[in-house]
């Protein structure tokens, strides 16, 4: 079985020129916990996680009031994706085999991964991926 097989295609992916609450929001919204990140030609360079965003602004509760809100709503239009995004990202190929991704993601301690077809993101490898894959009745 290849990583295609049961990968989530089409993930959604940001420009490291975008603003971090772009970011904020997909995670908000859609519960993914990580998002590829390319470049001005749709090339992987990266990806952004909710711990990347979080660890960056914990800093800042000390200054905020318990106001609601406060620190998305004063300051992640300063930031952009590139001041907080991991460069250095693991990723596999569409066409891997599936049980070498997931000795992959063992190793690293990775609950997810990129899946690329050369440099382009064409998916996300996840835990859920991979327990449905063998446990659900085909």
């Amino acid at each position: 079985m290849q990583v295609k097989d049961v990968m989530n295609p089409d993930p959604v992916v940001l420009k490291r020129e975008d603003p971090v609450i772009r970011a904020i929001r997909v995670f908000l919204d859609s519960g993914v916990s990580l998002i590829p990140i390319l470049d001005d030609e749709d090339n992987f360079i990266g990806i952004v996680t909710m711990k990347d965003i979080l660890w960056s602004f914990l800093p800042l509760l000390e200054e905020e009031s318990n106001e609601e809100g406060s620190i998305l709503n004063h300051y992640p239009t300063i930031y952009l994706i590139d001041d907080v995004m991991e460069w250095d990202a693991s990723t596999i190929q569409e066409d891997d085999d599936l049980i070498s991704s997931i000795g992959k993601m063992e190793a690293e301690n990775l609950v997810c991964i990129t899946v690329l077809r050369g440099q382009r993101v064409v998916g996300i490898l996840n835990n859920i991926n991979l327990f449905r894959a063998i446990f659900s009745k085909k």
